[in-house]
């Protein structure tokens, strides 16, 4: 059975991306799937449009929750958005106590050297 191009970009439509979905709208398999979308770029396009419009709505209900005051989404935007600003994870490594890391070598026979 011949896909075209259109028929793709049909299945890509509200599918939010996934490929199983799309395969199961065009009733082929997720690899044949794969193939038709390397094959014609206008369908790997449309796909990446639909994921990016995925994205999209996302960022927008986590905005949302920004506006709403939910405390979790304000330090999750401003770990992953504002590191020029200081709000990051960092962590350090210390060794017992803080002191320096201590690094074991072992042998062959399980002795310390």
């Amino acid at each position: 059975m011949a896909i075209s191009a259109k028929e793709m970009i049909k299945a890509i439509e509200g599918s939010r991306g996934f490929v199983t979905v799309i395969a199961k709208r065009l009733g082929c398999t997720r690899s044949h799937a794969h193939v038709l979308i390397n094959k014609y770029p206008t369908v790997k396009q449309a796909l990446h449009d639909e994921r990016e419009t995925l994205k999209d709505f996302a960022e927008g209900k986590l905005f949302g929750q920004i506006d709403e005051g939910n405390t979790t989404a304000i330090i999750f935007y401003l770990k992953t958005q504002a590191h020029d600003r200081g709000y990051r994870e960092r962590r350090e490594i210390t060794g017992a106590d803080g002191g320096p890391i201590v690094i074991i070598n072992w042998d062959d026979d399980g002795e310390t050297n």
